[in-house]
């Protein structure tokens, strides 16, 4: 993946799934980066605070959960 196609998921907003849970997370993409052939994405909670480093497969980009 290059650099062009890593930028163009900056800014989008997804669910995080988080592991070994039902639980999911909906966050925005504020920077992405690729190591030892994983590529990662930095989010941020839309409601909350803070900021993590995850694997890009554990955000589903464009995803919302259905309002129960």
């Amino acid at each position: 993946m290059d650099a062009n196609t890593l930028s163009e998921n900056i800014g989008k907003f997804g669910v995080l799934s988080i592991l070994q849970s039902p639980l999911r997370v909906n966050v925005k993409i504020l920077n992405a980066r690729e190591m030892w052939g994983r590529v990662d994405f930095l989010v941020s909670p839309v409601e909350g605070t803070g900021t993590q480093w995850v694997a890009a497969t554990r955000v589903h980009i464009g995803l919302w959960p259905e309002k129960q």
